[in-house]
């Protein structure tokens, strides 16, 4: 089986698409990987558009912000509490615009 390459997951940033608290996280998926896993695994029907999708490690819900984007329904579970507001306020900040674009709302648990 012939290896796939991927390049330029690591180009670009967040910008405002995160909260400014939520570049304090550690550990932020990279947001051309994240777009890029979910998007291949819509296109090679490992998902369909407005199927679940589960990130056990949520962190300040970067899945869930590229996630609904793509139409899909992100359940995000995190342990920590602060990251838990983070994310939640994440997905305040783009709630609006996915209603207006009929897509799912991540959902966070703690």
């Amino acid at each position: 089986m012939e290896r796939e390459q991927w390049s330029n997951c690591y180009n670009g940033g967040w910008g405002n698409l995160i909260t400014p608290d939520s570049f304090a996280h550690p550990a932020k998926m990279a947001k051309g990987l994240v777009y890029r896993i979910i998007t291949t695994g819509i296109e090679r029907g490992w998902w369909e558009r407005g199927s679940p999708l589960l990130d056990p490690f949520f962190g300040i819900g970067s899945t869930g912000i590229a996630g609904a984007s793509l139409g899909m329904r992100v359940i995000g579970i995190e342990l920590e509490p602060k990251f838990v507001a983070l994310a939640q306020a994440k997905i305040e900040l783009h709630r609006r615009q996915w209603e207006m674009l009929g897509r799912p709302i991540p959902t966070v648990i703690q």
